[in-house]
């Protein structure tokens, strides 16, 4: 038996919230995925999902996002639950939740620190009308704890990557010829989006620090004027290379001697499974969730958020002093994620989803 889930996001782009609910949509026969606006929304990852709608193409729509939303619920509610996913979609099933009454899981896949401003004062007011809570490290059950949510409404499920181990083998296309890299230069890969808190910053000015590598930056975002800016100031053109948004990560993996990721705060990064999955040391900030994943000294670094100690940590990768050692490729791969979504989708609704009543509240 399988629970009927509805999952409703944002927006479908490459990230780490796409990627675990893609993991979820495909494990799940039932599911569908509804999302609320098509701005963001990448055609192509769309049509990875096996059942999806999207219910606006502008982001301001939110007469027809609305519209949408209720339509569904009303239709679906006798026997499915709703699982919202980021900010948007956490807010308006919350408060529709107030006056229709249908059975709502929230994922929080960020930390705090990780949300626009606005959504933190407003979650604060409208989690507590969730049925239930899903977070994905322990830094954010805390979070939620200190909030006041009950035990019985939290779930706490670690991710994975559903990115099979990428091998020298598995490459269709040579990044180094593509970019112009040398053959004997060390790469240093990092995959995020350009904003702030994702610290790129701090990787461009790690890098005067360290002779004969390169860094590749997968990604784009509003961050990358500023980033490509410090570049030509420090004069790292043709050590320092913007790839833009990728889809054949598996060409970039086994290319680099090392995955960094200074961010200030994370809360899940999906990219540091598929990199440990690789046999790939990880060098990071010990921000937010990190150190959940990352042991410093055992498969990577962890720094204090300083561009000299970062600096200091990829010299370090470079000599070869740390013989990294990593787990075998299933203890990060999403299966087990995926398992226990199912367990608990299955679980709450044989719960939940008996004799309902229906209509509006009173």
């Amino acid at each position: 038996m399988a629970a009927n889930v509805t999952h409703v996001i944002d927006q479908l782009r490459p990230g780490g919230a796409q990627h675990i609910l893609l993991a979820l949509a495909r494990s799940e026969p039932q599911a569908k995925v509804c999302a609320l606006h098509g701005p963001g929304t990448n055609d192509e990852m769309v049509a990875q999902f096996p059942r999806v709608e999207v219910l606006a193409r502008r982001k301001y729509a939110l007469a027809v996002i609305l519209s949408g939303l209720v339509r569904m619920i009303l239709r679906d509610r006798a026997a499915v639950l709703f699982n919202a996913h980021l900010e948007t979609s956490t807010l308006l099933l919350c408060l529709l939740r107030r006056i229709v009454r249908f059975r709502l899981v929230v994922t929080i896949h960020a930390s705090q620190g990780q949300w626009p401003r606005w959504f933190r004062w407003v979650f604060r007011r409208v989690i507590f009308l969730a049925d239930h809570v899903i977070v994905e490290s322990q830094g954010v059950l805390e979070e939620a704890r200190r909030l006041g949510l009950s035990e019985a409404k939290l779930t706490l499920i670690p991710i994975g990557t559903m990115r099979p181990p990428a091998k020298i083998e598995d490459m269709t296309k040579d990044i180094r010829r593509e970019f112009g890299i040398p053959a004997n230069a060390p790469i240093f890969l990092s995959v995020a989006r350009m904003v702030p808190g994702k610290g790129h910053m701090h990787l461009v000015r790690a890098m005067p620090g360290v002779k004969g590598a390169v860094a590749v930056l997968v990604g784009d975002g509003p961050e990358k004027v500023r980033l490509q800016e410090e570049v030509r100031i420090l004069g790292l053109e043709g050590r320092v290379f913007f790839a833009g948004v990728r889809t054949d990560l598996e060409n970039f993996y086994p290319a680099a001697v090392a995955f960094v990721m200074p961010c200030l705060d994370e809360s899940m990064g999906v990219v540091i499974y598929d990199a440990l999955s690789c046999n790939l040391p990880v060098v990071a900030f010990a921000s937010g969730s990190i150190g959940e994943i990352v042991t410093d000294g055992v498969n990577g670094y962890l720094l204090p958020p300083d561009t000299n100690a970062l600096a200091a940590a990829l010299r370090r990768v470079l000599s070869q002093e740390t013989p990294f050692r990593f787990l075998a490729p299933e203890n990060y791969s999403a299966s087990a994620m995926v398992d226990r979504h199912n367990a608990l989708y299955l679980d709450l609704s044989r719960r939940w989803l008996g004799p309902h009543p229906s209509g509006i509240h009173a």
